[in-house]
């Protein structure tokens, strides 16, 4: 409960402080505004002219209808007292709106606050806490069509400034605009450009080798990064593998070499057992050790 008390003296503390700086400019305006309203009516006012920071002197005010009016990031217009008078109505009208919806936001600040003050105490009671919202449709339709109003008037708002707006400002505002929408479609194709370039690049990469471990088993990596335990080949399967492998290896004979590396049949071929044996040779250390 503490803390929630002080989350919401925050948020009120933060309300009262705007509201406190919007009550001086709107103060500030007012008497501006009442300074306008004498300034034409003589040609020279009398006025006290600050010479430095400490220091004043006597001296006059002269073209009393040119007003030099701020419009905002250090832009001015020079105008007459009754346009400047004009702009500071408005800017008046502002200020109490804003005022307005500080004021409702402090109101509803303060409403939680009392309602949940309101429960925790009830809860603390009756060791239960019971949340009731109760909201009919003439309170919802009313809701909604405020809402409706609300934005219709934000648009029309929205319209009525780019009307008072030069046709040179609102140029330099499509231009900030479509500017900022370039910037935007060139990031998008670099992020597409950048995803596209490594989606290309996980492709291109070879596939690794599988290496041997220590259990008798073979660890084989994928494209995909899964990880398959394929049993090791003994040496006679090994051996067979690399013996079918040479084979297939081997090209095709044409026709004409199959009949020549064929093994004779007739009499007198390499395995033919009717060809007669050379005769052995004679040892002749066997031939002088008998002699002897």
């Amino acid at each position: 409960m503490a803390s929630v008390k002080q989350e919401y003296d925050k948020a009120y503390e933060t309300i009262a402080e705007k509201t406190r700086t919007l009550e001086l400019f709107r103060d500030d305006y007012k008497i501006l505004k009442n300074r306008l309203k004498t300034l034409p009516d003589k040609i020279e006012h009398e006025a006290l002219v600050p010479l430095g920071s400490k220091a004043l002197g006597f001296g006059k005010v002269i073209h009393t209808n040119e007003i030099l009016c701020m419009l905002g990031d250090s832009w001015f217009m020079e105008c007459s007292s009754k346009t400047a008078m004009e702009i500071v109505d408005r800017r008046i009208k502002k200020c109490n709106k804003h005022l307005e919806e500080q004021q409702q936001e402090a109101d509803r600040l303060e409403n939680w606050k009392s309602s949940l003050t309101k429960l925790i105490v009830e809860s603390m009671e009756n060791d239960s806490l019971e949340i009731v919202e109760e909201v009919n449709d003439d309170d919802y339709g009313r809701m909604a069509e405020e809402h409706r109003e609300n934005v219709k008037r934000h648009h029309v708002n929205i319209a009525k400034e780019r009307s008072e707006k030069s046709p040179e400002e609102l140029q330099e505002e499509n231009e900030k605009f479509w500017a900022r929408l370039e910037e935007l479609e060139l990031e998008e194709e670099m992020m597409q450009a950048e995803k596209e370039y490594a989606k290309r690049k996980k492709a291109s990469e070879p596939a690794k080798v599988s290496k041997p471990s220590r259990s008798g088993k073979s660890v084989t990596f994928s494209d995909q990064n899964e990880v398959r335990i394929i049993p090791k080949e003994t040496k006679q399967e090994a051996k067979y593998s690399d013996i079918v492998k040479i084979r297939n290896d081997q090209p095709a004979p044409a026709e004409n070499e199959e009949a020549s590396e064929k093994p004779s049949t007739s009499r007198g071929g390499p395995f033919d057992p009717r060809v007669d044996a050379a005769p052995p040779k004679k040892n002749s250390l066997f031939k002088q050790r008998r002699q002897q």
